[in-house]
């Protein structure tokens, strides 16, 4: 039974690649061939390979989703079993798994080695609780990001994740550039429950989150903007549940972004 489960996760990973290269054989041998049913198959061939190298990519999604979650369940069952936990404490394996998870959603290097358990416990949650809207919802938004994010983050690695919630995400100019990121704003025709997704991401990047408000000030349709306020710093840091549990806006000196 092993055999057979290691087979079929090898086949998942790599059938994409199988099927188009029988395709292309089809495709090769069917050309001296005059029947329908040799024509046929390179796009049975095709096909099958879109199919298959789909469901690969949801595979390698889950596998990696589920290594995050076994990361977190060593760091929680570490933390609860000790009273007072510092970094060093922490198993050196685990802490590393830890490490190189926080800096693919984004967090800086330096903020992944000196982040307590709890705080990348906290950080590696959001990224789990991110809820990516439909595909038609995801072409119709647009994402502006806010130059001075890249000061508490990754950008590079945030603005490709912030591709996968928005069919457009683009950097936009800061009024303020010393402010830290700490806000997200929605436009008319979007919604909380889209600002959210972009306030998880964020948060999964080590951003403190302490505003998510419609905004006012930009007549832009399916508008999301994350950036920073300088009222909003006054506000507590919301916790990724508490993030995905509002219900409505969190807001604070206005709703301009800065």
């Amino acid at each position: 039974m092993s055999a057979l489960k290691q087979f079929w996760e090898w086949l998942l990973s790599n059938g994409g690649i199988l099927m188009g290269g029988i395709s292309g054989l089809f495709s090769a041998f069917s050309e001296s061939k005059k029947a329908r049913m040799w024509k046929v198959l390179p796009i049975v061939g095709i096909v099958i390979g879109m199919i298959w190298a789909f469901a690969s990519a949801n595979y390698a999604d889950q596998q990696e989703r589920q290594r995050m979650k076994d990361a977190i369940d060593r760091v929680d069952a570490y933390v609860q079993g000790q009273s007072a936990v510092t970094v060093s404490q922490v198993d050196t394996n685990t802490r590393t798994a830890l490490n190189e998870f926080l800096e693919k959603l984004g967090v800086r290097k330096t903020v992944a080695q000196n982040a307590s358990p709890q705080q990348a416990l906290e950080i590696v949650n959001a990224g789990l609780l991110v809820n990516p809207p439909p595909k038609d919802r995801r072409d119709a938004l647009t994402i502006w990001v806010f130059p001075h994010v890249k000061q508490d983050v990754d950008l590079n690695v945030v603005m490709a994740r912030l591709n996968q919630l928005a069919g457009k995400v683009e950097i936009h100019k800061a009024l303020h550039t010393e402010t830290e990121a700490n806000s997200v704003w929605w436009s008319d025709g979007s919604n909380l429950d889209e600002a959210k997704s972009v306030a998880l991401t964020a948060a999964s990047a080590g951003v403190q989150i302490k505003q998510i408000c419609p905004s006012r000030s930009v007549a832009v349709r399916n508008l999301i903007q994350f950036g920073g306020s300088v009222g909003a710093q006054r506000l507590p840091t919301m916790t990724p549940a508490e993030i995905e549990a509002l219900s409505g806006p969190v807001c604070q000196g206005g709703s301009n972004p800065t």
